[in-house]
């Protein structure tokens, strides 16, 4: 299990909810996500060239986490009701129960990927300034 010191709220909360859904893999947690801190463990590119050669269900997981981290997985819903079991899919639907209730204040995985992605470009201009 991941635990992250520096985490957010929300960082927390869609960590909880793709622990979730990968109910049964927790192993593509650590693939997925960097243990010490709240990011990818690599660029979202590598981490799907990487889990190409894993099942297809642990594939589609891959996707699915990425997709509720940051929109960038590609998961298929048809993928979702064609590969996972019955027990995976329970879990899945269990992590999206968890990431989609919504609630003052929470923003979702990619709005929250474009504030993200907004600050890095805001800290390089801030640099090239300089």
């Amino acid at each position: 299990m991941i635990y992250w010191n520096q985490a957010t709220f929300d960082e927390r909360r869609l960590l909880k909810g793709i622990s979730l859904v990968l109910g049964k893999h927790p192993k593509l947690l650590l693939f997925v996500f960097d243990a010490a801190v709240p990011r990818l463990r690599a660029l979202p590119e590598v981490l799907l060239a990487e889990s190409e050669t894993f099942s297809a269900r642990e594939d589609l997981l891959v996707r699915v986490a990425l997709d509720l981290w940051s929109g960038c997985g590609n998961a298929q819903v048809w993928e979702i009701v064609e590969y996972l079991a019955y027990d995976e899919f329970f879990y899945f639907l269990e992590g999206l129960r968890f990431c989609g209730a919504k609630f003052d204040g929470w923003d979702g995985p990619v709005c929250r990927q474009l504030k993200l992605d907004s600050s890095v470009v805001s800290r390089r201009h801030s640099k090239m300034d300089s």
